[in-house]
């Protein structure tokens, strides 16, 4: 399989390349140690999963505006999602160990995410329920975070392509030799500033006084008509971070980590490609796209809501070594308050138009113990973790859609429930021999939801409290046959509870009532791999490779029938659509990395990775059979160089999205139209300049000059893609 891909794609023979340069490269650095992959600390190269750590100095060759951004370059990484999972609720996400997962619908808002503060991403790949619990069915990220050890202050501003601008700053210093303190803050304005979604348009028979507007095909190789855009979204955050940790003893350390993220986006005056008789733009009306031929517009289809988002985590961690156990306490309260708005069809122009609001409130409080062990060849990790999840969301109607403050009465609409979490898990490392280690262990995971009530807020639907549990057992052997060559294989069950959304979101939209489900049962996998580590020239280059086979059962996939038994009350319903377990599913694949120090000055690297997703079971919907996952692409590859030379620094990168498709049964299959996700290369390139002399004090000054999408490739993430975009930043450091 690994040697096909140069078949498919001829870029894909960089790492060939690679390999062939590397003969010319000298020892490269194999010390990196990683938490997350078996909550101890372990050599990257030592621990029983596929693991890819990003250093600050990775991140910093990169331009981006949100972590997973970054994270898109490394092998198998796509949205926040490991190893081709579909549902951002399938990764777990945390901040040194904290879970950042919503508990509402178990995906994260990477806008709230601090990017000036972190020390390193580590990436684990493959299943870590046996670990971590529900969300880590596909893996796991940890973005770790820095601690100054002496005096540090830095300052950077960015300026770019449609009036982008953002501005970091942080501050710390160690105390009395015990005391660390760091603050940081950052704010970012106009992220975007630029239009992301067209007015798209059925096209019918008939005829239209309307002319202008752009012939299209939708995702489905439908005719469709551009008639417009919705406006420049406008997209402004603030996040702030507070790091502090004191010494209690020489073992012993508390500390405390805080960070609040505030995100609030809106789009400007819309913009229409068609004109009336007089040659006016026209936003209303039948406007003709050939013989017989016409779409018709509203100016509410030229609109889109408003939206928040304010989110805060706080986390307290104890570590000490009591009686020989190392010990890890930690407790956290993470919050997340957001709302947006939405358009009531036909209801008005720009300036006019009503529509609703929804208020979210979502809190999530949690706590883990654990200890570690050793008993000569043995080491033991285990520990008790808990969870509460609770969520309150309200809806109202507004007077104007641009406004949620402009309520015209009470709550329309409401939703509410709570979810309780608690596990207990262990695991044994063994050395086996000097060379050979096995891991073997498992989590035991308990639940239930309560207080479940959904729909129109005169008669919410009061839903049935559940709960279940699960079992995650996972065995592993590591056996390092020689200082350039290690192998790995393991075998996992992993699982992903339903949360909030999925048991107690009942709503209705248009004709639809879309009703939950209290009864739903856990997702779970079942995950064999195996892998290798082999380094080359005396270690100076590193390749990785890692096949792997999931099995899924219980997936959950929505249906839809007719309301012939009026569920909801309300004879304006016509449909139901509900989501079930009725699902079987696979996921065929493999991941590979290459790094190699070409001389003192060049390092190149690569990733390929394939994820050969199918449905093999569904009683819902049998024509998703044979289907792959939806938002998951089927390839994805990168390739890149950074070079270094005194105090100059440049660094050019392409990364691949292969297919993916946006509804179950994959009949999008038309790709780079809006709304799809285009098959694309984009390539980004970093040149920076470290000034060897000081300025205004600083210690370091460092310019650069970046290019995103250096090509300006046209492409669709079902929004409009980036242009090609400049940046400039001026760094300094005290």
């Amino acid at each position: 399989m690994i040697g096909s891909c140069a078949g498919r794609i001829g870029a894909f023979c960089t790492p060939s390349l690679l390999l062939f340069l590397a003969g010319h490269a000298r020892a490269a650095d194999s010390t990196e140690v990683v938490v997350s992959a078996t909550r101890t600390e372990r050599s990257v190269d030592l621990v029983p999963s596929d693991v890819t750590v990003v250093s600050a100095e990775k991140l910093q060759t990169r331009t981006f505006d949100r972590i997973d951004e970054a994270l898109n370059a490394e092998a198998g990484m796509y949205g926040g999602r490991v190893r081709g999972t579909s549902s951002t609720s399938h990764t777990l996400i945390m901040l040194n160990g904290m879970p950042l997962n919503s508990g509402w619908y178990g995906g994260v808002n990477w806008q709230n995410v601090s990017m000036e503060n972190i020390d390193r991403v580590e990436i684990v790949r493959g299943p870590a329920s046996a670990l971590y619990g529900g969300n880590a069915m596909g893996g796991a990220i940890n973005v770790i975070t820095v601690l100054p050890e002496s005096f540090e202050a830095k300052l950077q501003t960015r300026v770019g392509s449609d009036d982008y601008a953002t501005y970091r700053a942080s501050v710390g210093d160690k105390y009395f030799g015990r005391l660390a303190v760091r603050v940081g803050a950052e704010y970012d304005n106009d992220l975007i500033g630029r239009p992301l979604d067209y007015v798209f348009r059925p096209v019918a028979t008939g005829n239209g006084s309307l002319t202008g507007g752009e012939s299209s095909l939708n995702r489905q190789g439908r005719d469709y008509w551009i008639v417009g855009d919705k406006g420049e979204q406008h997209q402004r955050q603030w996040s702030a971070n507070l790091a502090a940790a004191y010494d209690l003893s020489d073992s012993g350390r508390l500390r405390l980590d805080w960070q609040n993220g505030y995100a609030k986006y809106y789009n400007g005056a819309p913009s229409s490609y068609v004109l009336d008789s007089s040659g006016q733009a026209a936003f209303s009306g039948n406007v003709t796209t050939g013989t017989n031929r016409r779409v018709t517009i509203d100016p509410s289809l030229f609109l889109a809501g408003n939206g928040m988002d304010d989110n805060s985590a706080t986390m307290l961690t104890y570590t000490d070594s009591i009686a020989s156990v190392d010990v890890v306490a930690k407790v956290g309260y993470q919050h997340e308050n957001k709302w947006y708005t939405t358009v009531n069809s036909g209801s008005g122009n720009y300036l006019t138009a009503t529509g609703n609001v929804r208020e979210f409130d979502t809190g999530t409080s949690f706590a883990d113990l654990q200890g570690t062990k050793a008993l000569g060849r043995l080491t033991l990790t285990g520990g008790f973790s808990a969870k509460r999840n609770s969520f309150d969301q309200d809806q109202y109607d507004v007077a104007s859609y641009r406004d949620d403050r402009t309520k015209t009465g009470g709550v329309t609409e409401l939703t509410q429930g709570s979810d309780r979490y608690y596990a207990a898990y262990l695991q044994g490392e063994v050395a086996v021999t000097d060379s050979v280690k096995a891991y073997i262990g498992g989590r035991y995971d308990k639940w239930s939801a309560s207080d479940g009530l959904s729909g129109p807020a005169a008669a919410p639907l009061k839903l049935q409290d559940a709960d279940d549990s699960a079992f995650s057992p996972g065995a592993s052997l590591v056996w390092e046959v020689s200082e350039a060559t290690v192998l790995h294989a393991s075998v996992a069950k992993a699982f992903s509870p339903p949360n909030i959304y999925d048991r107690y979101r009942t709503f209705v939209s248009g004709t639809t009532l879309f009703l939950s489900n209290p009864d739903l049962r856990s997702e779970s996998l079942v995950n064999n791999e195996i892998g290798i580590v082999q380094y080359a020239w005396d270690k100076r280059v590193r390749l990785a490779v890692t096949g792997f086979l999931m099995r899924y059962r219980n997936l959950v996939y929505s249906s839809t029938f007719d309301d012939t038994n009026n569920v909801d009350g309300n004879a304006l319903t016509t449909l139901v659509t509900q989501s079930a377990n009725a699902g079987r599913a696979r996921n065929r694949g493999f991941e590979l990395t290459l790094n190699a120090k070409v001389t003192g000055w060049l390092d190149v690297w690569g990733n390929y990775a394939e994820n050969h997703t199918e449905i093999t079971r569904n009683e819902l919907a049998p024509a998703t059979v044979g289907k792959q996952f939806t938002y998951s692409p089927d390839r994805g590859a990168s390739v890149g160089a950074d070079a270094s030379y005194r105090w100059m620094r440049a660094s050019i990168f392409s990364t691949y999205t292969g297919h993916i498709f946006r509804t179950a049964d994959n009949s999008d299959r038309t790709w780079g139209v809006y709304q799809s996700d285009s098959v694309r290369w984009l390539t980004d390139l970093k040149l920076s300049a470290v000034l060897p002399t000081k300025m205004i004090g600083a210690q370091s000054t460092t310019l650069s000059l970046s290019v995103r999408n250096l090509f300006d490739r046209d492409y669709f993430e079902y929004t409009i893609g980036r242009p090609r975009s400049y940046y400039f930043d001026v760094g300094l450091k005290f």
